[in-house]
């Protein structure tokens, strides 16, 4: 808000803080905030953009190049005519975010990564359920955990699961459509196959995650029915064609 210099922007500031629902107790004023700086921010894109960041587990140290790699998959940076323009696009979007203190400098200073605090975080995926763009992150879990979560898979637009300790989904998901989901993420797992017709009901995926899956060795024959993927990333797993 430094600046903003004219009494109808501050009003107007003031209106959004106090119509901001208290959802997150004992921390009203960090929050109300936070959301102001997400609220000021110029375009879509860098909102969304900046929702999108809060699909990587908490305290992960995000990679730049592969956030704008999957933004641009997603269709966020589509008014780019090339890749090159795209990638620089989306290095001005992060230098956005950081000004406006919603993202940071990855751990230890690291070169070319970002991390978004906690309560950011937190704050993004109530923003992305408030939009209908429910975000789904699991971390750590076991079988029974992420079995029992498919359920709610078909709420979610974008869902992402990290370090499962599992071999394989042993059936596909319990609903038969989801319409809406964009993005699933299944990565750094031990997991080694996916269940004949996983994909089937996926059919709006445009960014398909599977890296670090070094046991995983085939897809499902089905991948190929995904007519909407932009972005396939099965980088550091045992694949070898596709």
């Amino acid at each position: 808000m430094a600046s903003r210099r004219k009494l109808e922007e501050w009003q107007h500031a003031i209106n959004l803080l106090q119509s901001y629902p208290y959802e997150f107790p004992g921390m009203e004023d960090t929050v109300l905030t936070l959301k102001l700086s997400y609220d000021s921010l110029t375009s879509d894109i860098l909102k969304n953009c900046f929702i999108y960041c809060s699909i990587y587990p908490e305290d992960h140290d995000i990679d730049e190049d592969e956030i704008i790699d999957l933004w641009i998959g997603e269709g966020f940076l589509r008014d780019i005519d090339n890749i090159y323009d795209a990638r620089n696009k989306g290095k001005y979007i992060i230098g956005s975010l950081k000004l406006a203190c919603l993202l940071e400098t990855g751990f230890e200073s690291r070169k070319c990564h970002v991390k978004m605090h906690d309560v950011l975080r937190n704050m993004a995926l109530w923003i992305a359920s408030e939009l209908k763009n429910k975000i789904l992150v699991q971390e750590f879990v076991e079988l029974s955990e992420v079995k029992s979560s498919m359920t709610n898979w078909k709420e979610a637009k974008r869902i992402s699961l990290w370090r499962l300790n599992i071999e394989a989904f042993t059936e596909s998901p319990s609903c038969p459509y989801l319409p809406t989901t964009t993005t699933l993420l299944v990565r750094d797992s031990d997991l080694e196959r996916f269940p004949n017709n996983f994909f089937r009901s996926m059919c709006a995926l445009i960014v398909l995650d599977l890296s670090s899956n070094r046991n995983l060795m085939e897809l499902p024959v089905e991948i190929g029915e995904l007519v909407n993927l932009q972005y396939l990333n099965v980088s550091f797993t045992g694949i070898k064609t596709i």
